[in-house]
């Protein structure tokens, strides 16, 4: 008995909990500059929603539902990052990597690219991998960048596997290993990535880390020049080929 008015007074707790959260957003006042369904989104951002407040930072960042003002949007992400969110973290560094709306601070865009990296997101895994590798924002460190290509790679994200074919085959961070680089610009070049592309065609040509195969080589610096690569198309006029 007393097992069953627990779980009964739980439950009228509950109710009277979501009725006074819906009152609360009902009150919610909503700026007249925020449109259509961004307004509900605005309001359950207010109250701390996580996924509503990425919505308000995109709606501000590029004026869709909302006007187009950088301060805001910085303002809904930091919201979100506050929460420990990684996509918040990782647009935040974008911000100051590109300088949108704030001066342009390569050590904060660095920072906030590892604090997502930590969290798993492949996307600041290898941003801040290329930190470090051009020793941008942060001392430039090969290992260090190696070591969050690799996460990122792993998860099967194209311009990582690019970027471990490049440490492999320039020696940085690893030992130089041109079979090594070869199989991970396949893996990026395979999901469409051109500068991949373009290093495993000359790869092919060179013969490096691979049977010399002219055919193959051709066959991927034109994947490679349809995308508007112009080291590809570059070489394929040197060889009188099209693309």
């Amino acid at each position: 008995m007393k097992q069953l008015i627990l779980k009964k007074a739980i439950l009228v707790i509950a109710i009277l909990m979501s009725m006074a959260c819906t009152a609360v957003a009902q009150e919610i006042v909503v700026p007249d500059e925020i449109t259509g369904e961004a307004r509900e989104f605005y309001k359950a951002a207010v109250m701390g929603d996580v996924e509503a407040q990425l919505v308000m930072g995109y709606c501000y960042k590029e004026g869709d539902g909302a006007p187009q003002i950088p301060s805001q949007s910085l303002f809904w992400y930091g919201k979100a990052a506050e929460q420990g969110n990684a996509i918040a973290l990782y647009n935040i560094a974008v911000f100051y990597d590109e300088g949108i709306g704030v001066p342009r601070d390569m050590r904060r865009a660095a920072n906030y690219y590892e604090r997502a990296a930590m969290k798993g997101d492949q996307y600041g895994q290898v941003s801040v991998g290329v930190c470090y590798f051009n020793g941008e924002g942060v001392q430039q460190d090969y290992k260090k960048a190696v070591k969050w290509f690799k996460k990122a790679a792993e998860q099967g994200y194209a311009p990582a596997q690019f970027w471990m074919g490049t440490c492999y085959d320039q020696g940085l961070g690893v030992n130089a290993d041109h079979k090594k680089a070869v199989e991970w610009y396949t893996k990026a070049a395979m999901q469409g990535d051109a500068q991949a592309q373009y290093n495993l065609g000359v790869s092919y040509l060179e013969g490096e880390g691979v049977a010399k195969d002219e055919a193959k080589g051709i066959l991927w610096l034109q994947k490679a020049a349809a995308q508007g690569d112009q080291d590809s198309r570059n070489v394929l006029s040197e060889m009188g080929m099209t693309w």
